[in-house]
């Protein structure tokens, strides 16, 4: 006996939306839908601009690869101790080789969005010292 209400209950719940969607049919017409931007910026022949789109964040950087050699506390043979500052030096070079990889980018990436800032920066003042003259000039 509980599931008939419940499927009536369900049935009406679904319901709620689409009878609510319909009733609204004559306001829907009269919404003014606003131009593309681009029409805009194409009726004017002196505004000639490309619109903003966001860029998207750049994948991170891969994981180092570089292999810890295991800790090791004494070495029972010569040559064991010698592999084994072997791995720890190319361990340290794979580290070090990684950092400036990926800290050589990091500064391209910052000295490229300083460079953008800088340019708008630029800009704006530009155009602040041209709207302050007067429009003879």
């Amino acid at each position: 006996m509980k599931q008939a209400p419940m499927k009536t209950l369900i049935a009406t719940l679904l319901l709620v939306p689409v009878l609510g969607f319909s009733q609204i049919g004559d306001n829907a017409s009269r919404i003014k839908k606003k131009p593309p931007a681009t029409a805009a910026a194409s009726q004017d022949p002196d505004v000639n601009f490309t619109p903003y789109t966001p860029l998207e964040m750049e994948a991170a950087p891969a994981l180092p690869t570089c292999v810890q050699p295991p800790i090791v506390k004494a070495f029972s043979v010569k040559e064991k101790a010698d592999k084994f500052n072997a791995a720890l030096n190319d361990y340290q070079a794979c580290v070090k080789n990684y950092a400036e990889v990926h800290g050589k980018a990091a500064n391209q990436h910052a000295e490229a969005s300083n460079k953008a800032v800088a340019d708008a920066n630029a800009y704006f003042n530009e155009l602040s010292n041209k709207s302050d003259k007067p429009a003879g000039e």
